[in-house]
């Protein structure tokens, strides 16, 4: 059992011995709930076989994969190697850094949900919305599934936890990648249970102990908040910030009144460290200038001890891929058990992404363009 299990564990006790029942028991908000079942039963969409492999990694979830799922990670490993030079000892390539499993035990070692920061270098159209939507989805069930977040986390009763998510804009963040998770958050039963108010850049949740005390009918506001934030380091600075997003990371710069995503992460920072084992970052995006916030995640996350070759930083990940990557394999979805000896995926129809051959003439017309845009690299 999890030290937040046991948290989870003592706060329904508390609850009960208090004469107050927890609201939705634990098979509806389970702590040890995975993302694939959390996928399929609570937001209820469908994963083509090598998204559940890349929400495998981001959360860590060793005992989740099948055969399938290492055979693809050692095929997208094959494209990194160490490399020691004068700037020293790392990976270069494309694809996973080949100690992703090991990177995955420490973060389970450590007791660790998931890894503290995701890099998602990821060509166009090829999920990187939906990939981080249903992880960032998943974190605020894993806050639900608490029952009052605020007791395990340690923070002040009535501090607000924030989730949010920033983009090249305000205007953008709302439109996309908060778009995206809200849409999930409206689609499911379960989480919706939860929504206190709903406005176009933000949603507020109740939690269970909330609502076991009666928050809703006194009209409190709900102590979780999902929130597009404008582009600014101050949106950042103070809040209890348990999970940031930075959607189009490389593509966040500062302009008159807006910051870079650099002085949005710095911000940020603090609070995310005070959350220890749940606080993590998602930083999304295709490539573009090899400098800034972005990049530098990159760079940092593939850094290895030149004399041992471990990660210097094993709680994090690069997913670099390009465009149909992970719709590969779609046509034997159905024959692919989701998790060891589970059942297999939904039958598909067709990938969302294929390379055509107008694209293939677009790459032989821009090779530089093209491998920025669907080639991830």
């Amino acid at each position: 059992m999890s030290h937040l299990t046991r948290l989870q564990a003592l706060e329904r006790t508390q609850l009960r011995e208090q004469g107050q029942t927890p609201v939705l028991g634990s098979t509806a908000l389970d702590l040890e709930m995975d993302i694939v079942r959390f996928a399929r039963d609570v937001v209820q969409v469908d994963l083509y076989p090598r998204q559940a492999t890349a929400l495998k990694v981001l959360t860590a979830a060793t005992h989740l994969l099948t055969l399938f799922d290492k055979e693809v990670l050692s095929q997208w490993s094959a494209g990194f190697e160490v490399v020691h030079d004068e700037r020293g000892c790392r990976f270069e390539g494309s694809g996973f850094a080949p100690d992703v499993l090991e990177r995955m035990e420490w973060c389970r070692e450590n007791q660790r949900w998931g890894f503290r920061e995701s890099t998602l270098v990821l060509g166009r159209r090829a999920s990187k919305s939906f990939i981080t939507s249903v992880f960032v989805a998943f974190q605020l069930y894993r806050l639900l599934a608490l029952q009052n977040p605020q007791a395990a986390l340690g923070v002040a009763s009535r501090k607000r936890l924030v989730l949010p998510v920033i983009s090249t804009s305000r205007e953008r963040a709302e439109r996309d990648q908060f778009g995206d998770v809200a849409a999930l958050v409206a689609a499911s039963p379960t989480l919706s249970a939860f929504v206190d108010k709903t406005t176009t850049n933000q949603i507020t949740f109740y939690t269970p102990h909330q609502l076991a005390c009666g928050a809703k009918e006194r009209n409190e506001s709900g102590l979780i908040i999902l929130s597009a934030l404008p582009t600014t380091a101050a949106s950042t600075r103070g809040p209890a910030v348990v999970c940031l997003v930075l959607d189009e990371a490389a593509f966040v710069s500062g302009d008159g009144s807006t910051s870079d995503a650099d002085a949005v992460y710095r911000a940020a920072t603090p609070a995310l460290s005070q959350f220890r084992q749940e606080g993590c970052t998602v930083l999304a995006s295709s490539p573009w200038t090899q400098i800034g916030r972005f990049y530098e995640g990159y760079v940092e996350s593939l850094e290895l001890d030149p004399s041992t070759q471990n990660a210097l930083q094993p709680d994090t990940i690069v997913i670099q891929l390009a465009s149909d990557e992970l719709y590969r394999d779609w046509e034997r979805a159905s024959a692919i058990p989701m998790w060891p000896h589970g059942p297999c995926f939904q039958p598909i129809h067709r990938p969302v992404f294929t390379f055509t051959e107008a694209l293939a003439r677009r790459q032989r017309l821009d090779p530089e363009g093209f491998s920025v845009e669907y080639l991830g690299m």
